[in-house]
């Protein structure tokens, strides 16, 4: 992200030029561009499903004027992500798609599925250009196997935001719907991903689902049969989020996952703190914590190896408060009633954790702290942030 950067830092930043070079010396003559496997350009769902289990277009919650003063709110210094390729642009609308596509090959490199009529990357109702990081050249030509079972596509993201709502809860809500039938699912990822993947895997597992992972390799391409897409889709990109009844089969599966992994009870009020990251972290957050636990408030960093712990955390606490962040993303194994409070530096706000709330029934609540930093961090004033705390509390 620019945001921050400086002109010198964005201008020595090479990877749109190498795209732009790439696409230029590829655009006279497609095929090469499956020669050096870089597809930079996305097109639409080809013309070969052929099967739809599930195609909605959902109305999200914060489209209630009840909604308005707090989006007015978030409205300034607002930094949500608006998707310019998606065809519909209305905010408040996720559109919501299961079904399989058929004739599909997926770089090992890049993990992006192409459709190999046109060599274009297969997006969901949207068209345009990519960019270096999902369209980059690598070689896969030499190298390729072919899978005949349904297999889905989950890219091994680092952000449990982007990972867990846009890619694993679109799985489970195709399995509650038992999207690929009676065949076995193959799980098209990386060697090196986040464990949640295979935490998600485990649990289909154990509740009856003939699912396995299968790692692409860099330097080879898949040619796949059937391609399972499930998709949550809103020009916002911040609000693609639109599974509310996927979530009691999300606790069924962690808890098989993680059955063997008992947990301590964390207490009724919790905070999230953000340090050990490298972005938006609070800059006086040992005198705010301090503060936070004489109300008895309890500290937790949101890490990949305690997701058994946050889940129980967050399905248990009354009161949680923390930096936007997805640390946050939890919220929606909350019960209806619990009060959020989201903590944002003055000059970036997203509306996020505002949409999760809104559709799970939450009470959320904001507080603004400083200006941004170097890399995102900020203070905040602790006495009016526990004077707000201590109103929740009431």
């Amino acid at each position: 992200m620019a945001r921050h950067k400086s002109k010198l830092s964005q201008a020595l930043n090479l990877k749109p030029h190498a795209y732009t070079l790439f696409r230029h010396l590829t655009a006279p003559l497609p095929r090469t561009r499956h020669w050096l496997g870089f597809y930079p350009d996305i097109g639409p769902l080809p013309d070969r499903i052929g099967r739809i289990t599930e195609a909605v277009d959902y109305r999200i919650k914060l489209a209630d004027p009840a909604h308005s003063p707090d989006l007015e709110e978030l409205a300034a210094h607002n930094w949500d992500i608006h998707r310019s390729l998606i065809f519909h642009q209305d905010p408040f609308l996720v559109k919501r798609f299961v079904g399989i596509v058929h004739d599909i090959i997926v770089p090992g490199h890049t993990l992006t599925p192409v459709d190999p009529r046109t060599w274009r990357q297969v997006g969901f109702e949207l068209a345009g250009r990519s960019n270096w990081n999902f369209a980059h050249p690598g070689l896969t030509i030499l190298r390729s196997r072919r899978v005949e079972e349904p297999a889905i596509v989950i890219p091994p993201f680092w952000n449990y935001w982007h990972l867990f709502l846009e890619h694993l809860l679109p799985l489970i809500q195709a399995a509650r719907l038992k999207a690929w039938g009676d065949k076995p699912l193959k799980v098209i990822t990386s060697a090196k991903r986040p464990p949640l993947i295979d935490a998600v895997i485990a649990g289909l597992r154990a509740e009856g689902f003939d699912v396995s992972i299968l790692e692409a390799e860099p330097r080879e391409h898949l040619r796949l049969d059937q391609m399972l897409v499930a998709v949550n889709q809103c020009w916002n990109a911040e609000r693609n989020y639109a599974l509310v009844e996927a979530v009691p089969a999300a606790r069924r599966v962690f808890a098989a996952a993680y059955r063997d992994r008992p947990v301590t009870n964390a207490g009724r009020r919790l905070y999230i703190s953000r340090r050990g990251t490298k972005l938006r972290q609070i800059i006086n957050e040992d005198e705010m914590v301090a503060a936070l636990k004489r109300l008895d408030f309890t500290v937790l960093e949101a890490k990949w190896s305690n997701h058994p712990e946050q889940l129980a955390a967050f399905s248990a606490a009354d009161v949680i408060v923390g930096v936007h962040g997805a640390g946050l993303t939890n919220i929606i194994f909350s019960a209806p009633g619990t009060k959020v409070l989201e903590i944002f530096p003055h000059d970036h706000r997203k509306t996020s954790m505002l949409h999760l709330s809104a559709e799970h029934d939450l009470k959320h609540h904001s507080f603004f702290g400083s200006h941004e930093k170097h890399n995102q961090a900020f203070s905040v004033d602790v006495p009016k942030l526990i004077e707000r705390v201590e109103s929740l509390l009431r």
